[in-house]
């Protein structure tokens, strides 16, 4: 057996301390980062700004992130990863609606977070954004896109070869329910709400069944012809007509 000798060990254990000390510091600095990005002008905040906020110098800041994207960056990254995990966690042996009712819930949770990563995350979302960033954090960025989508698409794929959902790509099943949990969010964000506001709790389930429902149903719809491009096209003409009229 190798024995660890004693200035090893003490060697060692300050080279530990050092980096749990450095690790503090850096969840201290975008902690502070975070708070001011909760302001409307949160584009605006500068580093100072940050390091003053963090109570440390400037320079101490360019130790752990090169830029101020850097930090957008990282914050985003640990964003994504939480709701990575929590879609992991999804039990695979649930049926693939009770597996999309988990999804959605996932989703609506990280949507109503914070506004604050909303932004960031939207904005750290642009190419010109990504292209400013180091290779590995654009590497890190677009292998967390690719979990994530694929996660989701893994239950997507398996409805519509259970014939639960309509033959289509998960980038199609997707596009409507994306529309309604955003637009769901920035209903509640802005308290624009239909007269009556809903019970506590009420939000995520009339949302799931919505989604739900016009995932599951479109195969009807479309045999009673209600989504090909002639009914369409005659409904939109409808709604030309009434808008003229008015």
């Amino acid at each position: 057996m190798t024995r660890v000798k004693t200035g090893e060990r003490v060697k060692l254990g300050v080279q530990q301390r050092k980096e749990r000390e450095f690790q503090r510091r850096e969840q201290e600095i975008l902690a502070a980062a975070l708070d001011l990005f909760r302001n409307d002008d949160w584009q605006a905040v500068t580093v100072e700004q940050i390091a003053e906020a963090a109570e440390i110098g400037k320079g101490t800041i360019y130790k752990h992130f090169p830029s101020k994207d850097a930090m957008y960056a990282r914050l985003v990254m640990d964003y994504q990863r939480h709701a990575i995990e929590k879609l992991r966690r999804i039990d695979p042996k649930l049926d693939v609606i009770q597996r999309l009712r988990a999804i959605i819930a996932v989703t609506w949770e990280q949507n109503m977070a914070a506004q604050e990563y909303q932004r960031l995350v939207q904005y750290c979302s642009r190419d010109d954004f990504r292209s400013g960033l180091n290779e590995e954090t654009r590497a890190e960025l677009h292998r967390q896109d690719e979990e994530y989508f694929g996660l989701i698409s893994e239950v997507l794929e398996e409805g519509v070869r259970r014939s639960l959902l309509p033959r289509k790509t998960p980038q199609e099943l997707l596009f409507g329910p994306m529309a309604a949990l955003l637009g769901a969010r920035t209903m509640l964000w802005n308290s624009c709400m239909c007269p009556g506001e809903l019970p506590a709790g009420s939000s995520l389930k009339e949302l799931s069944n919505f989604i739900l429902a016009g995932m599951l149903y479109q195969e009807w719809l479309a045999e009673e012809g209600l989504l090909d491009d002639e009914a369409m096209e005659h409904a939109l003409a409808e709604l030309e007509a009434v808008t003229a009229d008015a």
